[in-house]
This record gives C-alpha cells, structure tokens and sequence, in this order.
C-alpha cells in the first residue's frame, strides 16, 4: 500500500477550508495554478501518525455543474486524479446551505468525511446540531471542528486516515452502478419519476461500458446528463461509441421532460435542496436567542440604500487615511533608522571616490525603496485582510455590484480593484477570483490603471503641498474617473457578454490571526 496519502479540501467559500489547509501544512505548502486554468492551486504536505499525507485545497464552489473555472476544476481532480479521500468542510451555521455541495459529493460516490466547522460560531448564533445524528443521515462520519484554534483536527485526520484505508481495502473509489440500491436508498431521495430514468440510464451507462466511468460514478453522470450538462455531454460524446449512448439517453431524458413543466437542472437542483433541507431540519435546531445580535442591527446599517453607501465610504476613507498616516510615520522612522548607517559606512575603509556613488546611488536606492513602499504597502494589505476576513468586503462589493455592472464587471471585483492601490501585480493576479474571462480581462486593465500606494504618496503629497490638499484629492477623483470611463470602453470592446451573479454574504466575525 502506498504510504502517501491525498487529501482533497473541498466546501464553499468562507467555510474555513483555508485555515484548516493552514493549520495542517504549516509552511510547507505549493501554490500554483491548475494547469490550463486561471485558478489557483494550493497544496501542501504534512506527517500524521507516521504517515505522509498531501493536502489539496480545492477552490471555494456551490455546485459541481461546469459553469466556473472553480467548479471544473474541482470536479475534475475528486473523478481524475482520485484522491483517497475528500474532507467535504462545512459552516455549521449554514448548514443546509452548505449540504446542497455535500449531496452532490455524496452522488460521486466518493470516500468522504464531513468536517462541521464553525460550530463555536453557531451556537453564538443559537444553532445546535447533532454531529451523530448527522452522520448517521449522511452516512459519513462528521466531526466537529473549530479551525481558527486548531480543535476537532486531529480527530478529523484519524477520521479521513480511516476512511482512506478502508476505501483502498475495498476498492471503492468508482463503484458500479448496480451496487446503488435505487428503492432502499436513504440519502439521495429523488422524486420518483427522475429515480426511474436514472436507474434507466445507469443501466445503458453501465451496460455500453464506456471508459468515463473509471472517472465518474454512473449515479453522478445520469444527473448531470439529466441536467444537461454540456461538460459531461461533451466527454461522454468523445467516448468510443459514445455518440450512439447519447442518442439513447436522449429518449429517456426527453420523455422524462414532458411530465415535469419546468426545466430539469432546476428540478433537479430543487430536489437537491429538498434533501438537503429535510437533513438539515432533523439534525438542527435553532435556539431563541433573548436578544438582537449587535452584528444584525451593523449589517441593517451596512446594507441600507442611503447608510450603507455613508459607512462604506467613511470605512474605506478612514482606513486610507490611517495607511498613509501611519506610513508617514513609519517611513520617516525607517529613514532615520537608515540614516544613522550613513556615519558608520563613511567612516569605513572604501576608497573616498567610491563612497558617493556607493551611498547617494545604491544604498540610498535601496533606502528609499524600502521606506517609500513598505510603509504603505503592508499596512494596506492587513486593512484589506482585515475587511475581508470580518465579512465586511463582501458587503462593499454588493454594494459596488450596480456601479460595476455597467462596465461588465460583478461587485467582488472591487476587491482586486483595492488590491491596485497597493501594488498593480498582485492586483492583476488577483482577478483570477472572477468567473469568466471577460471579466478577468476587463478587471485586469482596470487594476493596471489604479494608481498603487508609490503613485498615490507622489500624488497625493507633491499636489497637497504645492497647491493644498483639496486639488490633490480633485485628481485623485479625476484619476478614479478616468478608469472608469476607460472601463466602460473596454466593456463595449471586449468579446462577449455579463453573467448575473450571486454572492454569499458571510457572517461578520473577528478576523482570524492566520
């Protein structure tokens, strides 16, 4: 047996993947992209009970369906590279919003343990689960954890080590379709009618033996081909005699749809939830808290027509003002710090004729390099860590997401948009968050145009003290114009066309220290 063994990360976004992926690998860690995608891939490996484990952190996504960057490659590296086991995270404080991912999981057939984060959270919020209960509907082990403090992870790794063993013992990573107890099954309940062409279609799946069942699970495939899927039909219809499979899945899908009047991806996506509701209501409860949460009557304000405009304007103003305040107080720090060298290296054996060029060149470069962009930059990064690990970024770019829509962008684009005022790279790195590549594009010319904190501190200080500060902020709004206006070219320039998007709005929380 291979002593190695691999972990897939997966959950939705803001669930605490990350900090568990953190906790685990510490500093050994890989981060790239996955190849031919735009999106990144972290992984990292780590020892437990003598064991080498590798960790994946699989992106934060909704749904298994093709329709992101995020969701195919997630899909593609659970039925590809088939890790030997996937640790599906989940916000105990939305929990039936998170199961909608674990059901599709659970359709994979693959070996799985939920771990059920957060739940310090959620009983602040007055919510208690039965973690046993739970994993006996599931039919997973689910184990607590509380990610930010490092609790419930050991047990975790001994669950998924377990899991991992027993699946390899029984080969069960892609199992037939014939072993799925359609009439006794007790999780993946769906409506009758779309159990009977499922059951019809595995049958042509499993009996045609087409090669991309060694991938997928015939139970998984015949919802995704019920769903019309284009990913799945598009690999199925590469397949040695695929087309000829297709064809006959067409006649059953065509007369399941005439008895349902609404489109089946949203049948079946409604029997998803459906299942993933009735789990929820039986393994929860939610406990009356006696009084309004400060964090409820924050998000009325925050998201208010009228205050909530008001307050993220004073929030990013505020902050913006403190960065460059404390970084007129660090850089002047720093460069009497390097100053008080300048005696010492004088007074050293170098030639007199190469002292000059020495300081006034190479280490002064170096001097104002540092004093000039660390100042500013670190600081502005932590705020922005700051708002986003609080949840309150995200409510800034629902805001922002009308003002955005118009030049072909969504409002989380807001947040590679702020990284520019920091540095332009990691900004234009940054716009790998966003769906299609339009947007990624559009997004990434935008950012160039940002004028980063070094310009900023030239702007903002050479104009202030020569004409007052009142002109330097006029163009500093002149420049924010002007990248907007050339934004809104671009988006009628630029191929294609603007996706609705829905975002999570995650609870507000103290921001983690890792």
């Amino acid at each position: 047996m291979n002593n190695e063994v691999v972990i897939a990360l997966a959950g939705n976004a803001n669930v605490g993947k990350s900090v568990i992926f953190n906790h685990l690998t510490g500093l050994n860690q890989i981060i790239g992209n996955w190849p031919g995608k735009t999106v990144e891939r972290a992984e990292g490996i780590f020892k437990f009970k003598g064991r080498s484990i590798r960790v994946v952190d699989l992106p934060g996504i909704y749904s298994l369906s093709a329709y992101s960057q995020e969701e195919i490659v997630s899909m593609d590296f659970i039925a590809s590279e088939r890790p030997d086991v996937v640790i599906n995270v989940v916000d105990a404080s939305n929990l039936e919003r998170n199961l909608f991912l674990t059901i599709q999981l659970l359709e994979l057939h693959v070996p799985m343990v939920l771990a059920l984060n957060q739940v310090d959270f959620a009983h602040s919020k007055g919510i208690e689960i039965e973690s046993k209960k739970l994993s006996d509907m599931l039919g997973i082990p689910v184990v607590e954890t509380v990610a930010t403090r490092g609790k419930g992870l050991d047990i975790l790794m001994s669950k998924a080590l377990a899991i991992a063993d027993s699946a390899r013992n029984r080969h069960a990573a892609c199992a037939n379709a014939k072993a799925f107890d359609f009439a006794n099954e007790k999780v993946l309940n769906y409506h009758p009618d779309i159990c009977s062409s499922m059951k019809k279609i595995c049958d042509i799946i499993d009996e045609s033996k087409i090669n991309i069942t060694n991938h997928y699970h015939p139970l998984w495939l015949s919802l995704k081909l019920i769903e019309r899927d284009r990913y799945i039909e598009r690999k199925i219809k590469k397949t040695s005699d695929g087309q000829t499979v297709y064809t006959k899945i067409q006649r059953i899908i065509a007369e399941l749809e005439k008895k349902f009047s609404e489109p089946l991806s949203t049948v079946v996506t409604s029997e998803r939830y459906k299942i993933a509701a009735r789990i929820s209501k039986n393994s929860s409860k939610k406990v009356l808290l006696s009084k309004v949460k400060f964090s409820e009557l924050l998000d009325k304000m925050a998201m208010d027509n009228l205050w909530g405009y008001a307050l993220m304007a004073f929030v990013i103003f505020m902050s913006f003002y403190g960065i460059f305040k404390f970084g007129e107080f660090f850089s002047e720090m720093l460069a009497n710090f390097f100053e008080g060298f300048k005696p010492i290296f004088y007074d050293s054996g170098i030639p007199e004729i190469y002292k000059d060029i020495l300081w006034d060149g190479l280490v002064e470069g170096f001097i104002s390099a540092v004093t000039v962009v660390l100042p500013y930059i670190l600081p502005f990064y932590i705020f922005l860590a700051i708002l986003e690990n609080s949840g309150y970024l995200a409510r800034i770019a629902f805001l922002v997401d009308k003002i955005l829509h118009r030049i072909g962008l969504h409002g989380k684009a807001i947040i590679p948009i702020l990284m520019g005022f920091g540095c332009n790279v990691p900004a234009v790195l940054g716009t790998k968050i966003l769906e299609t590549r339009r947007e990624i594009a559009i997004a990434s010319f935008m950012a160039t145009l940002v004028p980063c904190s070094a310009r900023i501190v030239i702007i903002l200080s050479t104009i202030g003290i020569f004409m007052g500060p009142q002109y330097a902020l006029a163009v500093f709004a002149l420049d924010i114009l002007i990248i907007y206006i050339a934004a809104f070219f671009a988006n009628k320039i630029v191929p294609g066309k603007t996706y609705d998007l829905i975002m999570e709005l995650p609870d507000y929380r103290l921001p983690a220290l890792i």
